[in-house]
């Protein structure tokens, strides 16, 4: 199936877990990846798990985005914007070139 992040063709608490794996930086604005937050919260379960893994914005991450869109999310203010989206217990590992988090749908 194919579809919008930031407005996903699924009904609400349709999952018990959401993932997205290097998709959230190719969306054209902070503001569409807000929504795409809200949205994945709306279609998890209460207490549902988001898991995502991201690349930061560095130098050689825009290079290899030249021709496509680069949005990077930025670590520091993750939590905040996750929590605005109705996540808690947000968990942020950064390693190397890359991040993961997780968080859970407030209920």
């Amino acid at each position: 199936m194919q579809g919008d992040a930031a407005a996903l063709p699924f009904e609400d608490c349709a999952f018990s877990s959401a993932a997205c794996v290097l998709v959230l930086h190719h969306l054209r604005s902070a503001q569409l990846q807000d929504c795409a937050f809200a949205e994945i919260r709306r279609v998890l379960q209460p207490g549902g798990q988001f898991f995502a893994f991201e690349i930061p914005d560095r130098w050689f991450h825009r290079v290899i985005h030249t021709n496509s869109i680069f949005v990077p999310l930025d670590p520091d203010g993750l939590g905040a914007r996750l929590s605005s989206a109705g996540f808690a217990d947000v968990t942020l590992d950064c390693q190397g070139g890359a991040f993961r988090f997780s968080a859970l749908r407030n209920k």
